[in-house]
């Protein structure tokens, strides 16, 4: 349990209101620690959410915000909810909005490549390694976008720099990746295990009722915390392992990072 939520041993600092000389904790216990701390908040953030993707464009934007705020809840910076959320949304919109639309290309490409393929699988080897390689970009697409809205509402890039070093970090971070996406997954199948095995219209209202108030936050919480530490550790960092990499593709000016002593939570 001890690589829950990370696996790469970095510790997070404490946050706000732990004391300074406090030994690091184990970033499982952190996260939950952090998650209970701020879970009326995230439910608050949930219906943010969910109203800033109603009209279906915006979708892109809201995740930008939703990211943005997520971020400094997962590395204990404070928040005033509703308008960082705005500033957030509004700030980011061009980039997240376009990000958008090209992960509605992919998902539209990779849904019929898989239809495609699979149905050909009985025509030879070709078609099982095209399927192959069709779950493998579906895989690198998934990993990728764990940290696409976070560099875009977190680091002065370019989108085309933004999605290079996505792709990046979702290999070089794959053991963590896998981590996050299987209690995504785990979230996911538990809470339709128990709506099916339940079978009862007062549970099934209140698992709709969980999905709206809390599951995206919960989900969100577990990707940006840990995803956004890979964003530290290889985006900004000032001395490049790799040479042949210019310092302008992966470097990235962190911005709104330095939250002011007189911040608040909303």
């Amino acid at each position: 349990m001890a690589d829950f939520f990370g696996y790469f041993g970095a510790q997070m600092k404490a946050g706000p209101g732990i004391g300074k000389n406090e030994p690091e904790k184990k970033r499982f216990f952190l996260f939950w620690e952090l998650f209970f701390r701020k879970v009326w908040q995230l439910m608050v953030l949930n219906l943010l959410f969910v109203a800033a993707c109603v009209p279906i464009v915006t979708i892109g934007p809201a995740i930008a915000a939703f990211s943005y705020v997520l971020r400094n809840y997962a590395w204990g910076k404070p928040v005033f909810l509703f308008s960082d959320f705005m500033d957030a949304f509004k700030k980011n919109f061009r980039q997240a909005l376009c990000m958008s639309l090209i992960n509605a290309v992919f998902i539209i490409l990779f849904n019929y490549a898989l239809d495609y393929y699979l149905e050909q699988l009985s025509g030879g080897i070709l078609y099982v390694a095209a399927f192959t390689v069709a779950i493998f970009m579906m895989f690198v697409f998934v990993f990728a976008n764990f940290y696409t809205f976070l560099m875009i509402t977190s680091a002065q890039l370019s989108l085309k720099q933004i999605i290079k070093n996505s792709v990046l970090l979702s290999f070089l971070a794959v053991k963590t990746n896998f981590i996050t996406l299987f209690f995504i997954i785990v979230t996911f199948f538990t809470l339709a295990f128990i709506t099916i095995a339940v079978n009862n219209y007062l549970i099934m209202s209140l698992m709709i009722l969980l999905m709206v108030l809390i599951i995206p936050a919960f989900i969100g919480f577990i990707v940006t915390f840990n995803s956004f530490q890979y964003i530290l550790k290889y985006v900004a960092q000032e001395n490049l392992d790799d040479q042949d990499e210019s310092e302008e593709d992966i470097s990235a000016v962190f911005k709104d990072m330095g939250a002011t002593e007189e911040d608040t939570d909303g």
